[in-house]
């Protein structure tokens, strides 16, 4: 054989092995399944497949802003919107806000929206809002820690010692405490029921 036909064909090889693993390493489909550690802390460690499932068991995330309010928020499962991966999707949720002066708001609820990006969470089914001696229950609640406001809508019952008042809506200011309560027909009244003895 001649040896220039010996090379051409040792050439030919090479290049058919280099375009086999350049396929394998660049153009071959992996699977979609990564390994996921919310927390340090956190006891369970999820596999995720992007095409069979979404659900993380466990689940908790921490935040702090430039001002010192902490804000964590605990769930039994969170499930990841395949549509947005910032947007967790919790059930059997609770949330602690610690707020720059010490005082702590406990939320929890049947299920909450969680956005990782900005903090915004959507809270509902059976909401609880538990802060100093008030408690607040609605199917609904809106915490932007963002713009430090608190949102609460349907079904309002607020307790305080010696008083119970329903109301369609609740807004809170979290950094001066203003707080409105108001009706959405302006033809309603609030409810104030007084229990002192």
């Amino acid at each position: 054989m001649d040896r220039k036909l010996i090379i051409q064909i040792f050439f030919l090889i090479i290049i058919i092995f280099i375009i086999f693993f350049v396929y394998i390493f660049f153009f071959e489909k992996k699977e979609d399944s990564k390994t996921i550690k919310i927390n340090e802390n956190d006891r369970d460690v999820v596999s995720i497949d992007k095409n069979t499932s979404n659900i993380i068991k466990n689940i908790e995330y921490y935040s702090k802003d430039n001002a010192g309010n902490e804000y964590t928020i605990k769930a039994e499962l969170g499930e990841i919107d395949p549509t947005n991966t910032d947007i967790i999707i919790m059930t059997n949720v609770s949330a602690f806000v610690i707020l720059s002066n010490s005082e702590v708001i406990n939320i929890k609820s049947e299920s909450a929206i969680y956005n990782k990006l900005n903090y915004e969470t959507n809270f509902s089914g059976n909401v609880i809002l538990n802060y100093i001696l008030h408690e607040i229950f609605s199917d609904n609640l809106d915490l932007f820690l963002n713009k430090n406001t608190v949102s609460i809508s349907n079904n309002i019952i607020y307790k305080y010692p010696g008083t119970v008042l329903e109301t369609d809506r609740i807004e809170i200011d979290l950094t001066t405490k203003d707080t409105k309560i108001f009706m959405l027909d302006e033809n309603e009244k609030i409810s104030i029921k007084s229990n002192k003895e």
